[in-house]
């Protein structure tokens, strides 16, 4: 319990702190969408913002504090430790005894789940919903290369239970959909309108870069924002 309790503690500043960034972001999106000539919906909204969640769940739990130490001549003393410690071997030490080995496993596959779920939730395609795995597959891997750069080891294991993750988040979504169709496919509606002016591309292509400009700032300022929470 107090590993979940600790895990909570963990979580909720980075929640708090985003949500101007994410309702920015949304504002922003929705403001570019309006440039591109497409509708969306509410429902389309809300997913969104749960998908976005879903990934600052996967980032807070897979690097929590250990970004805020990030120190490139620390780094550079104790990297071959680190690069030393890849495993890089399936199932190698995966099933562990006692607790942390259970909640090691169960914690690596939940983190996946919201996003295999949002992100299938938001698939237009049936035919396209195989690729959500894959994007897991990419996420998850792309966290492990950073924890390597942060002193912390990087094990195919955790890709391959993140992965068996985001595909239970995918099927659990199909199971509901099939279900309660007429309301999860209200997720799923966009219409493309117009074709696009020259100008209108332009003003997208500006709230993108916006976009990126806001998250950055976000990140760079994370650390102060985080401690400031905490007093």
């Amino acid at each position: 319990m107090s590993y979940i309790t600790r895990n909570l503690i963990m979580i909720a500043p980075y929640f708090f702190i985003s949500i101007p960034v994410v309702l920015i972001h949304r504002i922003l999106e929705m403001k570019k969408r309006q440039y591109l000539g497409i509708k969306t919906t509410k429902y389309k909204e809300v997913g969104s913002i749960a998908l976005m969640y879903s990934l600052i769940l996967i980032g807070t739990l897979t690097l929590g504090t250990s970004i805020f130490f990030f120190d490139l001549s620390y780094i550079a003393q104790h990297i071959n430790e680190s690069l030393k410690s890849i495993n890089f071997i399936p199932f190698k030490g995966m099933i562990e005894f006692g607790v942390h080995g259970f909640v090691n496993i169960l914690g690596n596959i939940f983190i996946f789940m919201p996003f295999g779920f949002c992100a299938a939730l938001l698939s237009l395609k049936e035919k396209r919903m195989n690729y959500i795995i894959l994007q897991g597959t990419a996420i998850s891997l792309f966290f492990e290369i950073i924890q390597i750069f942060i002193i912390r080891a990087m094990d195919i294991n955790d890709i391959i239970l993140n992965t068996l993750g985001a595909f239970l988040g995918l099927r659990l979504l199909i199971f509901f959909r099939n279900r309660y169709s007429n309301f999860f496919n209200k997720f799923r509606k966009y219409k493309p309108v117009n074709q696009l002016t020259l100008k209108e591309k332009r003003k997208a292509q500006l709230i993108t870069i916006v976009q990126v400009i806001v998250w950055f700032i976000m990140i760079i300022n994370l650390k102060h924002m985080v401690l400031n929470f905490y007093q």
